[in-house]
């Protein structure tokens, strides 16, 4: 399989440098130092992940992804911004123009492919999965569960189908009820910290047998982790 295509469009060459030499070991990298040749790269080449300074002359980050989003027939590239400025405003304005991430400058490299095998995650996230004795087939829309020698089938919600394929993507990762609701109700505006914690609730009571479990993280969200054995 082919490492999943990224773009990185930044003026700083210098920082493009840095950023295409740490990732380039794990995905397939492309960079532009001008943000219209960037917009123009982008449209061609259709990356699953696009990294985007904000601050360019000539061309805002802001400007070259909402210019992505309107000139691609789907939203196939998630992206990410790059930024020094922390403002609530500005966020808003990133997530307005159709950014997925936003990491404030200076960020660890680790945090950067944090986020991007995050966005990559939720990408490909139909793709058959297993953790422990759980089997979710995306193509299928089925799930089994293997307890104690014997397979029955899991029936989930869309939603709940939807969701256990977010953890199990994200195995041992901290979830916090906002990315929950990004990556799993699709901008539903019904949607709820409350609806959360209700479809949580439903898929523990399903997955009776499932030697991994959903995990409260207080104050923080929702991790997937192997159950912990009762002595």
């Amino acid at each position: 399989m082919a490492n999943p295509r990224i773009l990185i469009i930044d003026d700083d060459v210098q920082h493009l440098g840095v950023l295409s030499e740490a990732l380039s070991g794990r995905y397939e990298v492309h960079t532009a130092s001008d943000p219209r040749q960037g917009l123009e790269k982008a449209l061609a080449l259709k990356p699953e992940l696009a990294i985007i300074d904000v601050d360019m002359p000539g061309m805002t980050g802001f400007a070259v992804c909402q210019s992505i989003r309107e000139n691609t027939a789907n939203d196939v590239t998630s992206i990410v911004f790059l930024t020094f400025d922390s403002a609530a405003a500005s966020m808003q304005q990133a997530l307005k123009a159709g950014a997925n991430d936003y990491l404030l400058k200076p960020f660890r490299i680790q945090d950067l492919i944090t986020r991007i095998e995050f966005r990559l995650g939720q990408a490909h996230i139909d793709a058959p999965m297993r953790c422990g004795n759980l089997s979710v087939d995306a193509g299928t829309r089925s799930a089994s569960l293997d307890v104690r020698g014997k397979r029955r089938q899991v029936r989930f919600t869309q939603r709940g189908f939807r969701l256990i394929q977010v953890f199990m993507k994200n195995e041992g990762r901290v979830l916090t009820r906002e990315q929950l609701l990004d990556l799993a109700w699709d901008n539903d505006d019904d949607a709820s910290d409350r609806s959360v914690d209700l479809n949580i609730f439903r898929l523990r009571r399903l997955l009776k047998g499932w030697d991994h479990e959903i995990e409260a993280v207080y104050g923080k969200g929702y991790a997937m982790v192997p159950r912990k054995r009762r002595t």
